[in-house]
């Protein structure tokens, strides 16, 4: 019986094609494990079948747990390619966060934290200054003026540190 002229590979080919490394063939058709011409052509099919039988399972089942392991941790990327991922990720977030901003779904924190500041202090300042502007007009007698405006800037004192622990529990910081 004549073997198949298609069926012949080169040590390089059939490594190739099973997915190992041309001196890994060579090692098996010394050990006896598979057969070549004189030529060095194998013959792919037989050497597929004797590669099956002479395999141990456990080893087989240690490459195939190995190779499920590398997949999973690297999603079955080269590191090169797990780099271009990340990188490629960063920049989808990055235009992301663009959109956002140009839209104005996203803000500056610094220049919002100042504005806030600033903001609070404006109306804290008009909100003090209520009792030097009520207190002459509520005072009875000019002797009264001063424990008047004592009076109500206690209780806008109050109102101010009470809005205080209100905003800063909104914001989630108190």
């Amino acid at each position: 019986m004549k073997k198949k002229i298609a069926n012949l590979l080169s040590k390089s080919e059939f490594a190739r094609k099973i997915g190992v490394h041309p001196s890994h063939v060579t090692r098996l058709i010394q050990k006896g494990k598979i057969r070549a011409t004189k030529k060095g052509k194998i013959d792919y099919d037989e050497a597929i079948k004797k590669i099956r039988v002479n395999r141990d399972p456990a080893r087989k089942t240690k490459i195939k747990e190995a190779r499920e392991k590398h997949d999973e941790e690297s999603g079955g990327a080269t590191g090169y390619q797990r780099i271009r991922i990340a990188h490629e990720g960063y920049r989808a977030k990055l235009a992301e966060l663009e959109y956002k901003k140009r839209i104005g779904e996203v803000v500056d924190a610094k220049r919002m934290g100042s504005a806030l500041f600033n903001l609070h202090r404006i109306i804290r300042d008009s909100l003090l200054n209520i009792s030097d502007r009520l207190a002459p007009l509520l005072a009875p007698s000019q002797d009264k003026v001063a424990e008047y405006r004592a009076i109500i800037e206690k209780h806008v004192k109050e109102a101010i540190e009470g809005l205080d622990e209100e905003v800063m529990k909104k914001l989630g910081l108190g």
